[in-house]
């Protein structure tokens, strides 16, 4: 597409050697052809709008040229570097406070005093009355705790098994053996003496002596050889006989039952079986036992223990940390302090922050507090940066002047701040407000007109930032006093939105102090909770020690 029309007429200076000038206007028909170009003109409605669109690329693309072909100006590299830098720093202050948003909500969450998860499920465990206790309560205090309950019904004395093994109750399985080996052997007496009894006529005995007298009388010998046979196999007084074999046998047989069923013979059934329960006996106490350090209890404790030392540890890690950092801060404090009372007041700080400032930049820096000025015997303006030759205003003067005095408000740091203009011959003025003295609801950095006001602390590092960029908005202000092109210099909106920026990134700065404020508080309280946590788990592993010692005694 082509584009004609009216071009507006650029006003303009001779040049610098006073020779030949450029004309006030020039007629030119353009055809553009690039597909980028005429994709972003045409988002311009066509007319005026479009022309100055045009106008402005046209004048930045031959700028563009003018400096890639050597006509840099310092002074608009380094205005585009601070600029720069404040972006950086907008962005990782912004990517600094969402990472600091999120640890804090994560640390909050897990480890906040009040309803941290970890917290409370650590109190709800070892508090009077926690789980740990209630389980332990449960199971191992007192006569109805669990195993107390478990261990009478199976081993107590009136449980069956004792019932039964008494060698005293009339119902146990002693007294019921006894019973059946003398009710055998009391039946089988008599039915052996019902056999060899005379009296009746039916037994084995009187049998065969009527069978024996039945017989031929030449059998009474023999009969009688027999039957002293058979007397003496039924005879006690003959060792040998079936009589005292069989009685040697049942007392064999009643001595063995005695023998596994006493309490005298280690080999014993009834032995064997008291010695597995003690075995089961030791084995649970020794499972609960705080002197075995391989046993679950000790595991238990030593694992808790760890625990909550590892928690206290970092804990108290991370409180040194905090209080090294304010140790550090306390100490610059102290020393500014103590260097302050030996004649380096705020005035003369304030001095020394500008001139390192100026020498940086190449600007020259005069002490002017002591000197009257244009003013007759006025001495109104501490200190006159004057813009070096490689600024796009060589000679342009700043004045300063700085207050640690409560009875100066905005207005009269403006008036004053007029007045040192005047006197000191300058174009743009910086008022420095002491952080101690300066009046309340005022922004840290703010422009009015052709003055800068800041608010600075000297025992604080950090709002050297905002005294450095004073002094930037207040060059960037005498470079535009002293060219008459627009289009040369700092644009005003541009410095109100880095002031700006500067006083949010201020908030910012306090905020990030005051969440440093709430770490170590904190801190010191999650150390104490774990104090109190420990303190209270050493006083339940007391009592669960007592138990246990009642127990195995």
């Amino acid at each position: 597409m082509s584009e004609t029309g009216d071009k507006p007429v650029i006003q303009t200076k001779p040049s610098a050697n006073g020779a030949a000038t450029v004309p006030a206007a020039l007629d030119l028909q353009l055809r553009v052809t690039d597909a980028e170009v005429i994709a972003e003109l045409i988002r311009h409605d066509e007319g005026p709008d479009r022309d100055d669109f045009a106008h402005a690329a046209l004048r930045l693309g031959v700028l563009a040229l003018r400096q890639a072909s050597g006509f840099v100006d310092a002074e608009v590299l380094r205005t585009e570097g601070v600029r720069l830098l404040g972006d950086v720093e907008v962005l990782l202050t912004d990517q600094l406070s969402k990472t600091t948003g999120v640890v804090t909500e994560f640390a909050k969450k897990y480890l906040d005093p009040t309803d941290g998860q970890l917290v409370q499920r650590l109190d709800r465990l070892v508090r009077d009355g926690g789980d740990i206790e209630q389980v332990l309560t449960r199971h191992l205090d007192g006569e109805t705790s669990t195993i107390t309950i478990a261990l009478k019904k199976h081993i107590g004395p009136d449980s069956p098994l004792i019932r039964m093994l008494s060698p005293d109750a009339s119902d146990g399985l002693v007294a019921a053996i006894g019973e059946s080996v003398d009710s055998a052997i009391a039946g089988h007496r008599a039915k052996i003496l019902t056999e060899f009894s005379l009296d009746r006529p039916d037994s084995a005995l009187c049998r065969l002596l009527k069978q024996i007298t039945d017989r031929n009388g030449e059998l009474r010998d023999d009969l009688r050889e027999d039957v002293e046979k058979l007397k003496s196999e039924f005879s006690l007084d003959v060792e040998d006989s079936a009589l005292s074999r069989l009685l040697r046998t049942i007392n064999d047989a009643h001595q063995s039952v005695t023998r596994e069923f006493s309490l005298d013979d280690k080999d014993s059934a009834l032995s064997r079986m008291l010695r597995l329960i003690e075995a089961t006996k030791t084995s649970v106490q020794s499972a609960l036992t705080l002197d075995d350090e391989q046993s679950p209890l000790s595991i238990l404790r030593r694992e808790l223990l760890e625990v909550i030392q590892d928690g206290a540890s970092k804990n108290a890690e991370f409180q040194k940390e905090i209080r090294t950092a304010v140790d550090t801060l306390i100490g610059r404090r102290e020393e500014s302090a103590r260097g302050t009372a030996h004649g380096l007041d705020f005035e003369a700080k304030v001095g020394q922050v500008v001139a390192d400032a100026c020498a940086r930049l190449c600007d020259a820096f005069e002490e002017t507090g002591s000197m009257s000025g244009a003013i007759s015997r006025c001495k109104v303006g501490d200190f006159v940066v004057t813009l070096g030759a490689d600024s796009a205003a060589p000679n342009a003067r700043v004045v300063v002047e700085a207050k640690e005095d409560k009875s100066y408000s905005v207005t009269s740091a403006l008036a004053e701040l007029d007045t040192a203009r005047r006197n000191r011959d300058a174009s743009v003025g910086i008022f420095v407000f002491s952080q101690k003295t300066a009046p309340a609801g005022i922004d840290c950095l703010s422009r009015h007109g052709d003055n800068v006001l800041v608010v600075w602390d000297s025992n604080d590092p950090t709002t050297d930032a905002f005294l450095h960029g004073a002094i930037m908005v207040a060059r960037a202000l005498a470079v535009k006093i002293h060219t008459d092109d627009a289009s040369v210099g700092a644009d005003l909106a541009e410095m109100d939105k880095a002031i700006n920026a500067i006083a949010k990134d201020a908030e910012a700065l306090d905020e990030i102090m005051t969440w440093a404020n709430t770490v170590r508080s904190s801190g010191e309280k999650i150390h104490d909770k774990a104090e109190r946590i420990r303190k209270r788990l050493g006083k339940q592993l007391e009592t669960l020690r007592e138990h246990l010692e009642a127990l195995r005694s």
